[in-house]
């Protein structure tokens, strides 16, 4: 098998807009089965998931249109590799919280 075959990869994404509100949530939650890492295929990488949540509030600062999003990503802090096809590996990004404003001009 090539470097970085994966034997599953499933994506999942949903988004809720609560009626009349404001508010939205929404989350993403992404599964990689095992990955080969060598050309060998003798180096396997284990399978990984990964759950993201975060939520959205609609806003207006003078006449613009804002919104504010806060999310929090690999909530369960899972760590695992990614292989490329050079067999490079890297690491999934840490347990994190970003917050921002967007607004319309």
């Amino acid at each position: 098998k090539p470097v970085g075959a994966i034997e599953r990869h499933s994506i999942l994404s949903v988004d809720y807009r609560f009626p009349d509100s404001p508010f939205s949530i929404d989350a993403f939650a992404e599964e990689t089965g095992d990955r080969i890492a060598n050309v060998a295929n003798t180096l396997v990488v284990p399978p990984r998931a990964v759950l993201a949540v975060g939520g959205r509030y609609r806003f207006k600062i003078g006449k613009s249109n804002a919104l504010i999003r806060a999310q929090v990503g690999n909530v369960f802090n899972n760590y695992g590799y990614g292989v490329g096809g050079s067999g490079f590996f890297v690491y999934n990004l840490p347990r994190r919280l970003s917050i921002t404003l967007t607004t319309d001009i």
